[in-house]
C-alpha cells in the first residue's frame, strides 16, 4: 500500500474516532400553525314567494345559478321546485371568474359567425 493511501485511511479513522458518532441536531418543534379561521358560511332563510332561481339572482346576479344552491343543500331539498318559508340554505361562494361586478349577470360573448359563400349556395357544391 502506498504511503498516501495509508495516510488517508489513518486520517479518516482518526477523524472518526475524534468526532465520535455524529448526533443529529435537535430541531425545535415547529410552532403549531393555527388553521386559518374558516369563513363563515353564508346562509339564506327562505321567504314566501322565493324560488331557488330568485335566490340565485339575488346572490349571484344570475338566476341560472340556482343549481349551485340546490347542490349545496341536497340534504334539505328533494325537489328544487318545492322550497318552503323558514328553510335555511347555505349559499356557496360566488365563483370569482364569473362573479358579476356590478350586480349584472355575466353573459358569454357570442361567437362570431363566419360564413363561406360557396357553402350557402347549393349550386356551388357541384361547380368549382
Amino acid at each position: 500500500m502506498s504511503y498516501f493511501i495509508k495516510l488517508i485511511i489513518i486520517m479518516g479513522l482518526s477523524d472518526f474516532f475524534r468526532k465520535g458518532v455524529e448526533k443529529p441536531v435537535a430541531q425545535k418543534p415547529a410552532a403549531p400553525s393555527q388553521p386559518a379561521p374558516a369563513a363563515p358560511k353564508r346562509t339564506y332563510t327562505v321567504k314566501s314567494g322565493d324560488s331557488l332561481s330568485k335566490i340565485a339572482k339575488q346572490h349571484y346576479g344570475n338566476a341560472n345559478e340556482w343549481r349551485r344552491i340546490f347542490e349545496a343543500n341536497r340534504g334539505m331539498i328533494q325537489d328544487p321546485n318545492l322550497i318552503y318559508p323558514g328553510q335555511e340554505f347555505v349559499i356557496p361562494e360566488a365563483q370569482t371568474s364569473n362573479a358579476p361586478t356590478d350586480g349584472q349577470p355575466v353573459h358569454a360573448a357570442k361567437p362570431s359567425r363566419q360564413t363561406n359563400p360557396q357553402a350557402t349556395n347549393p349550386s356551388s357544391f357541384f361547380h368549382s
